[in-house]
This record gives structure tokens, C-alpha cells and sequence, in this order.
């Protein structure tokens, strides 16, 4: 590699003409670069609610006042029965009806209420964690002699 050496005289300071001067020459030099973490977010499942409508039986016990006829046979002493032209030694019959109540069951349905299912969103704070890579140089000056560039003024 072949070397140019000009001089010239400017009247201004140092590290201006140096950074004026550095801005069109040619370095060598590496690019440094690092990872940032950009978090996004995606909806998956969260899995399922089920819910089941199931019938159970249970046996109720209602008290229930029923009334019912009973017959009372009595006997009538003789001085107490008026003679009714009816003749002696016949036979006869009579017949009562007695009557009773019996409990009748009747069921009604009725609403007892309903379930409802919505679903609601909420929000949760996490923290998420991720190793990102920097890159960043190194200098070793343990090779260097001499001066150390230009001087401030």
C-alpha cells in the first residue's frame, strides 16, 4: 500500500480538523449489534366449563287429614222402638254407603330459577423472561506505543 504525505497550515483547532479529516477516510471497522425482545401476544384455549342438567328424586312426606263414615250399631231397648207395621220374623236387610276420602296426588311444575353461563375477560400481569445477545468490543491496547491521537486544544 503506497503513502501520500502533504503538509498545509490551518488556523483552527486540532480535534476540529481531525474529525473534519476522518470524516472521508477510510477505516477499518466492525459492526455492533444486540436483540431486543418484542413480546406479542396470541389467544389459545384455556380449556372447557361443562355444565349438566341432571334430575334427582326425593321422597316427600305431606301430612294429609282425610275424613271417612264409620257405622255405630246400637241396640234399642224395646220400650224406645216404635212399632213400624213391618211384621215379625221376617227377614231384613240394610244397606249403609259409608264413604271415605282418599288422598289424591297431583304434581305442578314450577320454575325454580335458571343457570345463565357468560363469560367475562380479565387481564393478568406476567412477566415474561428471555436471554437477547449484545455485542460490544473489546479493546487491547497492550501493543500500542507511541502517542494517542490527536490532542484536545
Amino acid at each position: 500500500m503506497s503513502a501520500t504525505t502533504h503538509s498545509i497550515e490551518v488556523d483552527a483547532p486540532l480535534r476540529a480538523v481531525y474529525n473534519q479529516w476522518t470524516q472521508f477516510e477510510e477505516f477499518p471497522h466492525f459492526t455492533l449489534a444486540e436483540e431486543v425482545v418484542n413480546v406479542g401476544k396470541r389467544t389459545v384455549s384455556a380449556g372447557d366449563i361443562k355444565i349438566h342438567k341432571k334430575t334427582t328424586t326425593e321422597q316427600v312426606n305431606v301430612p294429609v287429614e282425610l275424613k271417612r263414615e264409620d257405622a255405630v250399631i246400637e241396640r234399642i231397648p224395646a220400650h224406645e222402638v216404635q212399632e213400624g207395621g213391618k211384621e215379625p220374623f221376617q227377614e231384613e236387610h240394610l244397606k249403609i254407603p259409608l264413604s271415605r276420602e282418599e288422598p289424591v296426588v297431583e304434581k305442578k311444575t314450577h320454575l325454580t330459577g335458571a343457570v345463565r353461563v357468560r363469560k367475562t375477560e380479565g387481564t393478568e400481569q406476567r412477566t415474561v423472561q428471555e436471554n437477547v445477545r449484545h455485542e460490544h468490543a473489546d479493546v487491547d491496547e497492550s501493543g500500542r506505543t507511541g502517542s494517542k491521537g490527536p490532542e484536545s486544544d
